[in-house]
C-alpha cells in the first residue's frame, strides 16, 4: 500500500508534472493573505500532492528504507551517481538580519567578534579548493551590503587561477537585482537563496519580512542565468516576546515547501534539521525531525530527478558521524567541504560554535565512496607553491 503511494509519483511523466505544477497557484501555496480565490485547478493539484507528500513524510523503518532506494534508483538513473563536492569560503559572520533561528543575526552579541575577508584572502582560500580537484567555489556570507563589491572583485581571479574550469557558486542573502548582475558579469554562476518556508506566517515570524519579497530574489535570479538553489528548514518555529511558540512547522507546510521549490524550478534543492542556535530566540527550541529531513531529500529527489541536493552538515549535528552518509542514502548527491581557515570556522556560526560540523575533504571523499557516488573532480592541478607564486 505505501509503495503504492510512491508508484503514484513515479507514475507522473515530466510533462504532466509540468501541467499540473503550472496550473497550481503560488499564493495558495505560501498561504498568503492577498490570495482572493482559488482556481478550482489549482485546489484539486494542490492537495493531491500535499496529500501524498504528507504521507511519505511520515514514513519509518521498512517503508523510510524503501522510500530511500527509490530515491537512489532516481539518482542513478537520471545523474549515473555522479556527485558534487563544493568548497566552501565563508567570507564574514557579518549580517544585516534578524532572522530568530541563526546565531549570526545582528543583535547576538554572543557570537563576539565579526570579520570580513578581502578579496585577496578569497582567492588564497580558493587555492586550497582548486589544489583539492573541487570544481565548485562555494562564497558564503552573512548578509551585508559590502559582499557584492569584494566578491565581484575576487570572482574574475578564481577563474583566471582555474583557467576557466570552475563553477562559481555564491550564497551572500537578499541584493538588488543590480547587485546579483555585478555579480553575473564577474563571472558567478549559482546562487543559494533559500526560503527556508514556504508559509507566509511563519515565515514572516522567522525571517522578519516577507515572503514575497525572497520570492522576488528567487526570480532576479533566475532572470539573469543563475543556477539557483533554494529549500526549507525542517522544524522551524516562530515565538513570541515571552519565548512561546506561536506557530509550529507542520507536515503540510513541509509538503507546500516541495511544492515551492517545485513550482520555481530551482536547480538546487535542500533541506536542513532546524539546530537551535546559541544567542537566538528559539536557543531552547528542540532540534528538527532528522528522519523526516532525510524522507523529504528523498522525496525531492523523486520528484525533481536532475537537482543539485546537498547533504548538510547540520544531520551529522543531529544523528552522528554518518548522518551526512545518511542523506546521500537518501537520494542526496552533493557534499560542501570546509574550506574556511580555521581560526575563523568557529566564527561562523551557523547553528552554534559548540554544535557546528566542520566537514573536512577526506571525510567528504570517504562517505561518497561509502554512497557509492563518484566525486566529478578536476583534472591534475599544480602545487600550491607554485599557484602562489603566480598571484
Amino acid at each position: 500500500m505505501k509503495q503504492n503511494l510512491i508508484e503514484t509519483l513515479l507514475d507522473i511523466s515530466e510533462q504532466e508534472k509540468e501541467r499540473l505544477l503550472a496550473a497550481i497557484q503560488i499564493d495558495a501555496i505560501t498561504e498568503s493573505p492577498y490570495l482572493e480565490k482559488e482556481s478550482t485547478e489549482s485546489q484539486e493539484y494542490r492537495q493531491f500532492f500535499q496529500s501524498l507528500f504528507q504521507e511519505i513524510l511520515h514514513f519509518e523503518d521498512n517503508e523510510q528504507q524503501l522510500l530511500f532506494e527509490i530515491a537512489r534508483y532516481v539518482r542513478h538513473k537520471y545523474l549515473e551517481n555522479k556527485g558534487n563536492l563544493r568548497g566552501v569560503i565563508e567570507i564574514t559572520n557579518a549580517c544585516e538580519r534578524s532572522c530568530n533561528y541563526c546565531p549570526m543575526r545582528i543583535e547576538n552579541e554572543e557570537l563576539g567578534d565579526r570579520y570580513n575577508f578581502s578579496s585577496e584572502k578569497i582567492l588564497e582560500t580558493a587555492i586550497e579548493i582548486k589544489e583539492a580537484k573541487i570544481p565548485i567555489v562555494f562564497i558564503q556570507a552573512g548578509e551585508i551590503k559590502a559582499t557584492t563589491k569584494t566578491v565581484s572583485r575576487a570572482i574574475p581571479k578564481i577563474r583566471q587561477l582555474f583557467e576557466n574550469n570552475v563553477i562559481i557558486l555564491l550564497n551572500l542573502g537578499d541584493k538588488p537585482k543590480e547587485d546579483y548582475t555585478i555579480l553575473k558579469e564577474a563571472g558567478a554562476n549559482q546562487y543559494i537563496i533559500k526560503f527556508e518556508t514556504s508559509n507566509w506566517n511563519l515565515h514572516k515570524q522567522a525571517r522578519g519580512y516577507l515572503l514575497s519579497d525572497r520570492l522576488n530574489r528567487i526570480d532576479d535570479l533566475l532572470s539573469l542565468g543563475y543556477e539557483v538553489g533554494s529549500g526549507t528548514i525542517v522544524g522551524l518555529k516562530a515565538v513570541n516576546a515571552n519565548g512561546k511558540i506561536e506557530i509550529e512547522q507542520t507536515p503540510k507546510m513541509l509538503a507546500n515547501d516541495l511544492l515551492l521549490a517545485m513550482r520555481k524550478k530551482v536547480h538546487m534543492c535542500s533541506a536542513s534539521p532546524f539546530v537551535p542556535g546559541k544567542g537566538t530566540p528559539l536557543a531552547q527550541m528542540s532540534a528538527g525531525n532528522a528522519s523526516m529531513t532525510l524522507n523529504w531529500m528523498a522525496l525531492a529527489r523523486i520528484m525533481m530527478p536532475k537537482v543539485m541536493i546537498p547533504s548538510v552538515s547540520a544531520l551529522n549535528v543531529l544523528l552522528g558521524q554518518d548522518g551526512q552518509l545518511k542523506g546521500l542514502q537518501a537520494g542526496a548527491n552533493t557534499i560542501t567541504v570546509n574550506f574556511t581557515p580555521p581560526n575563523y570556522q568557529d566564527q561562523y556560526a551557523i547553528y552554534s560554535k559548540q554544535k557546528r560540523y566542520k566537514v573536512k575533504y577526506e571525510y567528504a571523499l570517504d562517505i561518497m565512496e561509502k554512497a557509492g557516488i563518484e566525486p566529478i573532480l578536476l583534472p591534475n592541478m599544480p602545487s600550491r607553491s607554485f599557484l602562489l607564486s603566480q598571484n
